[in-house]
């Protein structure tokens, strides 16, 4: 099946798909649904931090970091709690970490249109493995 041998470098999708019982039709829920909602958050936590509203911002973050951990984005799960405390904190360590988010969602949002592509390829209906 194509999904073992992709190269995605910044999700450990073989751990995510452990934690889903091996359900293929489950992740790309959460794969799809992560580049439908997160795909612009870098955006809106920059627009919620000029606005100083460090409450929704924490909010963002800690929905981010829950998701991140499910679809095996770890790199992006740590720094999106490193930010959800920062935000809890209202200190100013959260701009130093949106540059290192911002380039973290990207690259997570290229393996998951990777991871995708080659699960769209493949004839997913039940499939487990």
């Amino acid at each position: 099946m194509c999904i073992i041998n992709i190269n995605a470098e910044n999700i450990d999708y073989e751990s995510a798909l452990g934690k889903l019982g091996n359900s293929i039709k489950l992740y790309k829920i959460i794969l799809v649904g992560f580049k439908n909602k997160y795909a612009n958050a870098y955006d809106e936590l920059v627009t919620l931090g000029i606005e100083n509203n460090y409450t929704e911002a924490k909010i963002l973050s800690h929905s981010l970091k829950g998701v991140c951990g499910n679809l095996g984005a770890n790199n992006l799960e740590i720094i999106s709690r490193e930010l959800e405390y920062s935000y809890l904190n209202e200190d100013n360590k959260h701009l130093q970490l949106l540059d290192d988010f911002k380039q973290e969602v990207h690259v997570v949002l290229e393996d998951i249109n990777s991871i995708l592509e080659c699960i769209n390829g493949t004839n997913e209906s039940n499939k487990k493995f």
